[in-house]
C-alpha cells in the first residue's frame, strides 16, 4: 500500500532531509526533517538557522496519513516517543535550558524545558517503560515525569568535571528498574530504580548505542563497528571490525 503519495511528498516533504525516527507503535511512526539546504549556503549558517520538521505517518489511516509541525531555532535535534503520561513524538533541541516540543494525542502543547540554567547536548530520547528519557553527554539523565516536567535521574553518578572519555550517548531498559546508558570511553552504568552502578566495562573504546534484548542480554555498539555482549559487569566483545578510513578496507579481527 502506497502511504506517501507525490502530493504528500510535495507538500510535506520535498525539500527536506530525513535525519531521524522513531517508532511509536505498529501504525504511528515519527521522523526528524531538516531543510536541505545547499553546503555553499549551509557553511555560513548556525544549525539552530536550518529550518527542523516533526512529521509523523500514520500507517492505519491512509487516506490522511500525514500530521507535522514545522519548527524554526532547534539546533542538531534529536526525535523520540513516549507512551505515557500520553502518547506522544518528541523533538529535543541543543542549547541552553533543552527544549524539546511534543506533538500527538489530539492536543497542541507548548515547548518543555528539560533543564534550567543548564546547556543541553541531547544524544538521544528513549522510551522505557513507556516514558521518554532524555540521554544527554555529560551523563544527564531526565525522565519526562508529566506534560512538562522533566526529572534527572542522576543518583550514583558523580558530580563536578566531565570530559569525552565520559558518556552518555544512548540508554536502554528491559524496564524502569533495569537499564544501561553507554558512551564515552567503555563507560557504562546501570541503573536498577534506585541508583546508577558503574560496570567496570573492559574496554576503553568509544561506545554509541546499547540494546536489551529480547533473550536478557545487553549488546552495546562500539568504536570500529564492534559489538559486546553481556550484563552488569560481565561482558563479552562478540565481534570486532576495524576500519581503515584511508584504504577503505575492513578487517575482521
Amino acid at each position: 500500500m502506497e502511504y506517501i503519495t507525490n502530493k504528500h511528498w510535495a507538500k510535506y516533504i520535498k525539500g527536506y532531509i530525513f535525519t531521524g525516527c522513531a517508532i511509536r507503535d505498529k501504525n504511528i511512526v515519527y521522523f526528524c526533517l531538516r531543510k536541505d539546504i545547499p553546503y555553499e549556503k549551509a557553511r555560513n549558517l548556525w544549525n539552530s538557522e536550518i529550518p527542523s520538521q516533526l512529521l509523523c505517518i500514520y500507517l492505519d489511516t491512509p487516506d490522511d496519513p500525514i500530521d507535522y509541525i514545522r519548527i524554526e531555532g532547534f539546533d542538531n535535534p534529536k526525535v523520540g516517543i513516549c507512551l505515557k503520561p500520553k502518547e506522544q513524538g518528541m523533538l529535543a533541541s541543543r542549547g541552553d535550558g533543552g527544549f524539546v516540543k511534543c506533538m500527538g494525542s489530539g492536543s497542541k502543547f507548548p515547548l518543555e524545558k528539560v533543564m534550567d540554567g543548564d546547556y543541553a547536548n541531547p544524544k538521544n530520547i528513549k522510551c522505557v517503560g513507556g516514558y521518554a528519557y532524555y540521554v544527554g553527554s555529560a551523563r544527564k539523565i531526565y525522565k519526562r515525569v508529566d506534560i512538562g516536567k522533566w526529572q534527572r535521574i542522576q543518583h550514583g553518578i558523580p558530580g563536578g568535571e566531565t570530559n569525552t572519555d565520559m558518556g552518555f550517548t544512548d540508554l536502554d531498559g528491559f524496564s524502569e528498574q533495569d537499564m544501561y546508558a553507554v558512551g564515552g570511553e567503555g563507560d557504562v552504568w546501570h541503573y536498577n530504580g534506585e541508583i546508577w552502578i558503574p560496570c567496570g566495562f573492559p574496554s576503553n573504546e568509544q561506545l554509541s548505542a546499547v540494546l536489551c534484548a529480547p533473550d536478557g542480554y545487553v549488546y552495546i555498539g562500539g568504536e570500529g563497528g564492534s559489538l559486546w555482549c553481556g550484563r552488569e559487569y560481565q561482558w563479552e566483545k562478540t565481534l570486532s571490525r576495524q576500519f581503515d578510513y584511508f584504504t577503505e578496507s575492513v578487517t575482521l579481527v
